[in-house]
C-alpha cells in the first residue's frame, strides 16, 4: 500500500491523523482497483462523497468509515490495525 500524494494533503488538515486515514481508504480502495465512482456506487452515494472525504473537504464518521470497509472486503479491526500500522510509520 502506497500512499498518494501524502505531502500535499498536509495542508489541507490540521490533524495530521486525519490526513493518514483518509490517505489510507484511498490507497485500499485504488489497490482494490476501485474508481471513486464504483466504490460511491457500492456505499451507495455520490462519487463527490468520495471526492470530498479524500480531500480533506469532508469527514467521515465511525459509522461511514464502517460502510466503506465492508464495501472493501475489509473489517472495521483490519482497517484500525492497518490504520494505527500507518500513523506509526508517518510519525516516524
Amino acid at each position: 500500500m502506497t500512499f498518494l500524494n501524502l505531502e500535499r494533503k498536509t495542508n489541507m488538515y490540521k490533524d495530521k491523523r486525519y490526513m493518514v486515514l483518509t490517505n489510507l481508504i484511498k490507497s485500499i480502495r485504488v489497490d482494490n482497483n476501485l474508481t471513486q465512482v464504483e466504490l460511491a456506487e457500492k456505499i451507495r452515494k455520490a462519487q463527490s462523497y468520495i471526492s470530498k472525504y479524500e480531500s480533506g473537504q469532508r469527514k467521515l464518521d465511525i459509522f461511514e468509515i464502517k460502510d466503506i470497509c465492508n464495501s472493501l472486503d475489509m473489517s472495521l479491526v483490519e482497517f484500525v490495525q492497518k490504520f494505527d500500522e500507518e500513523l506509526a510509520n508517518y510519525e516516524k
